[in-house]
């Protein structure tokens, strides 16, 4: 599926993905539409993995500049990678 086709696909009918297999940079500009879907970047959590190793973070890699000590961030995504963690832990 090309880039532009699979970005309006999800836009359109996101239920028709259960999972994507992307390379970094197509899942990077997929993980954003996602994040803004289901209410923001401060929501999601990623999962990354390759053959010796798991990485989980945040869904999106925004750097938060505009809320910068406003008190108002949202670390729920960054909860949801620590349970994945720890998930992945078993």
């Amino acid at each position: 599926m090309i880039i532009d086709n699979c970005s309006m696909q999800l836009v359109s009918n996101p239920s028709q993905f259960d999972v994507l297999l992307l390379p970094n940079l197509y899942g990077n500009i997929l993980t954003n539409i996602a994040c803004g879907l289901v209410g923001g970047p401060g929501i999601t959590s990623g999962r990354n993995y390759g053959h010796d190793y798991a990485v989980f973070e945040t869904g999106t890699r925004n750097t938060g500049k505009s809320i910068a000590g406003k008190n108002i961030a949202n670390p729920l995504a960054m909860m949801n990678a620590g349970v994945d963690l720890l998930d992945h832990l078993g």
